[in-house]
């Protein structure tokens, strides 16, 4: 096997135990991992994790070892013990303590997101959404599901402001607000549109291609080009339109 035919296969290993690696993830998020560590004074070993986070040694010792191969962790041996600690990247996003955490949005994806896949064949052979399939035939759509329960509401308005921190200033800046005094939720003279804007050939913007699919999973809407967006404010009366595609998001801004 030459070593393009490894590289290739590499790929295609890492592409089919995706959903391992972000379940390794949410799991040591949940479990308060790294909380633990970015609290420590120093790097701890696995029997004391397991201790401090009430679960079993060998399951823990299995989660940290995973969790430093995806660099999530890192390890140093101290007198023939593993001891594990942050990395700037859990420290950073992962941890819940942290303000730029991505906590409650890696839960959103966990807790909803991610049984939902299960139905995504569905969603494909019939073109619609799969929510009752999902969550029962009580349900007609994802925001009944999210917003029956205090805690589901809380989780994902957080998981909004997660993703905000992360992306917010990056995607604000590439306008000139100046002329607005009062920003709210409520439109009126302008509108700001921001989420994942597929680019016109449709061939990169990776979030926006991961967006569309929970959107015909849960919602039965699509991700647009910033084309589109721009002729559907057109249609709605707004002139003086600007489109920006920056990093995972993008954004639409429309006066009247």
């Amino acid at each position: 096997m030459n070593s393009e035919d490894t590289e290739v296969i590499k790929t295609l290993f890492q592409q089919q135990h995706g959903f391992i690696i972000s379940k390794i993830m949410f799991t040591a998020a949940e479990l308060g991992v790294f909380d633990l560590l970015r609290e420590s004074e120093e790097p701890l070993t696995a029997s004391a994790i397991a201790e401090c986070l009430d679960t079993s040694h060998v399951g823990m010792e299995r989660l940290l070892e995973a969790c430093v191969f995806l660099k999530f962790l890192r390890m140093e041996k101290k007198d023939n013990k593993g001891l594990y600690g942050n990395t700037v990247l859990a420290d950073l996003y992962l941890a819940k303590s942290s303000p730029k955490s991505q906590y409650y949005y890696m839960k959103l994806q966990s807790d909803v997101y991610y049984p939902g896949l299960q139905y995504l064949t569905d969603a494909v052979r019939e073109g619609k959404g799969q929510v009752k399939s999902i969550h029962g035939p009580s349900m007609d759509d994802f925001f009944q599901y999210i917003y029956r329960s205090e805690e589901g509401m809380q989780t994902y308005f957080k998981a909004m402001e997660n993703s905000w921190n992360l992306f917010g200033r990056e995607v604000i800046s590439e306008f000139d607000l100046s002329h607005f005094h009062l920003v709210c939720d409520l439109g009126g003279g302008g509108v700001l549109i921001v989420e994942p804007v597929l680019d016109d050939e449709r061939g990169e913007s990776f979030g926006a291609h991961f967006a569309s699919i929970k959107l015909l999973l849960y919602n039965e809407g699509k991700t647009r080009t910033s084309s589109e967006h721009k002729a559907l404010l057109g249609v709605a009366g707004f002139k003086e339109i600007q489109a920006k595609n920056k990093g995972l998001y993008g954004a639409i801004l429309g006066r009247k």
